[in-house]
């Protein structure tokens, strides 16, 4: 798009704004074609026209993931669209160019905040479904650690070295283990030594 052509939309409402995109992960190809996917996605929609366009190749960082990103100076043709673009493609960083004002009318307004609250209700809901299963995998883990220090001590008394050889737990977690099960009577402890109770 020339500039003759993008100073006439903005004129009519469109919105002017320099959006950055970041992408980071493994391998390094993944990275750039998730990021050229992105942009890939965004040139197709009608609504937005992108005006220039700086990428780089992908880096990699001191913990070995890779980052790759890219700065769109782009006009959008509404709040709308600048909001879904924001919610769906999660930029970076954002920078309104023009207008210096936006007006907009109680629907418009009304929209775009209905719009952040589904993404957010989205977001929650799958947090909350992620620190459940983490809860579930959790006991699951801590019944298994124990089970595992119980079938260790079964075969005889053992040290927390020996129990620690059978299990693959360190000593570090190992202590809460055989504290909890000391006091739950499952275990007992004389001279550095455990057995079944």
């Amino acid at each position: 798009m020339d500039e003759k052509d993008a100073k006439q939309k903005m004129k009519e409402g469109w919105i002017h704004a320099i959006v950055t995109f970041e992408i980071a992960g493994n391998p390094k190809e993944h990275v750039e074609k998730a990021l050229e996917s992105y942009l890939e996605n965004l040139k197709k929609d009608e609504r937005i026209e992108i005006l220039q366009q700086e990428s780089e190749e992908a880096e990699e960082h001191e913990d070995g993931v890779f980052s790759a990103f890219a700065e769109i100076d782009l006009i959008i043709d509404k709040l709308d669209t600048f909001t879904w673009l924001c919610i769906n493609f999660t930029p970076a960083s954002i920078e309104v160019i023009e207008p210096d004002t936006l007006k907009m009318d109680a629907r418009t307004l009304t929209n775009w905040y209905n719009d952040l609250l589904a993404k957010l209700h989205e977001v929650s809901s799958v947090v909350r479904q992620h620190s459940s299963a983490n809860e579930h995998i959790i006991v699951a883990m801590n019944q298994l650690i124990r089970n595992s220090i119980i079938l260790s001590i079964k075969t005889g008394e053992k040290t927390k070295d020996q129990i620690t050889k059978d299990t693959g737990i360190q000593d570090v977690q190992l202590d809460e283990f055989l504290t909890h099960l000391i006091e739950k009577n499952k275990i007992t402890e004389d001279k550095g030594k455990y057995k079944i109770a």
